[in-house]
């Protein structure tokens, strides 16, 4: 009996924790579990969403992880089949049962999915059409622009004149490019540059008319991308425009007509699904029909503008390529100005620390010149004074001379004929030069004549 209660007691036990049953793959099974993860443990809320075409609970990111752990056709069968309680499902199985509830899950959870793009993929087309048209428009109507490539094209025939290519009507536009690599015969400067330098000066601001060239030379902008994004478009509207006509009745799940749709389209009426989904699409097919002819008048305007540059639109030409050109001869013939005013500044100041090099040059001859002659004038009468007192030496150096001189009276007469030529000196005009020297002879004889007589007289 105690035995038989022990038993007892054990498959009580073994009841009360009953084994979770496993529909799904384990490893499929992990991935959906971290999936639904994010959803807060509301699975229900996520399955209300994606039927009332809702986005009070999905986000973006959710609808893609959605629809890849959404159920394949194996997996919705397995999960249909299940008759079981409920309560043994593990949490992810009990998750996908209510996703297999919702009609067309997959298809609608990619409507879900245009929902979220569709403004943003709009509005890509749209500023991309607006580029297209503004620059058009800009280009047609640029005035310095057209002044500019008739510059171009006269200096281009005066270079060439004389060849066969010396009375061009016109150019390609891609000759733009090569002009920044023609460069002079010294390989100093470039004939943009050189057009940088003969361009009138109201013409040089030619791409200040442009302001749309740059954004219409990305590629992301051009008509040929705007026709794939358009292309996503219509089929997101057309994938759209079937999920509400089958869930109106109007056509079955391979697309074909329901005669009776309007006798059973009063319950559709009352579905949230046809009610959040059908006032989006007829506004995004109105906006689609207006995006259309909006980008065929755009084409038009760009094939003209293509025409008048000299474009052969008989082949295809992308409009980005075509803008492109345009801007790249924008930015260099910018840029070329920038650098012929750099080099007059530094030519502007090669010349000023040249002059500065001059003046120096100046300055230090001239102070050379200066004590040059302050060193001559110095030796000059130092030599003067040197000779006088040499003169004075001899003639008052020998003390017995001086008595010899006082004895025969020569020193006197001497000084007395001195004083004579010196008051003669001061009575002749600077200009007598003449009556000057004879002084100076007379006062040389004298003295020649004491010498003679104190040499005849003899000494003491």
């Amino acid at each position: 009996g105690d035995g038989g209660d022990g038993d007892g007691g054990g498959d009580g036990a073994a009841a009360k924790k009953p084994t979770e049953v496993c529909l799904l793959d384990p490893k499929r099974a992990q991935n959906a579990s971290i999936v639904i993860a994010q959803f807060a443990g509301n699975p229900r809320a996520v399955v209300a969403s994606i039927e009332k075409w809702s986005e009070d609970v999905l986000t973006l990111d959710a609808v893609d992880a959605l629809l890849k752990i959404a159920p394949n056709k194996e997996e919705v069968e397995l999960l249909t089949a299940y008759d079981g309680p409920h309560e043994q499902l593990r949490k992810i199985e009990r998750f996908m049962l209510l996703l297999v509830k919702v009609p067309r899950l997959d298809r609608r959870l990619q409507a879900f999915r245009f929902k979220f793009v569709w403004d943003d993929l709009y509005s890509e087309v749209e500023q991309s059409v607006a580029t297209v048209r503004a620059a058009c428009d800009e280009v047609d109507s640029a005035k310095k622009l057209k002044r500019m490539l008739m510059l171009i094209l006269a200096v281009g025939n005066y270079v060439n004149s004389g060849k066969s290519t010396g009375d061009a009507p016109g150019f390609r536009l891609s000759t733009l490019a090569k002009l920044n690599d023609m460069k002079s015969n010294n390989n100093k400067t470039t004939m943009l540059r050189v057009l940088a330098v003969l361009a009138p000066e109201e013409i040089r601001d030619f791409s200040a008319e442009l302001p749309s060239l740059e954004l219409a030379s990305s590629e992301s902008t051009s008509l040929t991308q705007v026709t794939t994004k358009m292309a996503e478009l219509r089929k997101g509207v057309a994938q759209l425009r079937t999920e509400l006509d089958i869930a109106e009745g109007k056509v079955d799940e391979h697309g074909n007509e329901v005669d009776d749709w309007l006798e059973r389209r009063g319950g559709a009426r009352t579905d949230p699904f046809v009610k959040a989904l059908k006032p989006f699409l007829l506004v995004a097919e109105r906006r689609m029909q207006k995006m259309g002819d909006e980008i065929a008048a755009v084409d038009k305007a760009f094939l003209a503008v293509a025409t008048a540059y000299g474009e052969d639109t008989k082949k295809e030409v992308q409009t980005f390529e075509f803008f492109a050109q345009l801007y790249n001869f924008c930015v260099a013939f910018d840029k070329a100005i920038k650098d012929n005013e750099r080099e007059a500044a530094l030519q502007a100041q090669k010349a000023k620390q040249e002059e500065k090099k001059k003046e120096r040059k100046r300055l230090a001859e001239e102070k050379k010149k200066a004590r040059d002659s302050i060193k001559s004038g110095s030796a000059g009468a130092g030599a003067g004074k040197g000779g006088k007192g040499g003169k004075g030496d001899k003639g008052g150096s020998s003390f017995s001379s001086l008595l010899s001189g006082l004895k025969q009276g020569k020193t006197l007469r001497k000084d007395k004929s001195k004083r004579t030529i010196e008051s003669k000196r001061r009575s002749l005009s600077g200009s007598d030069a003449g009556a000057l020297a004879k002084a100076a002879i007379a006062e040389h004889d004298d003295e020649a004549a004491g010498a003679s007589g104190a040499a005849a007289t003899g000494t003491l």
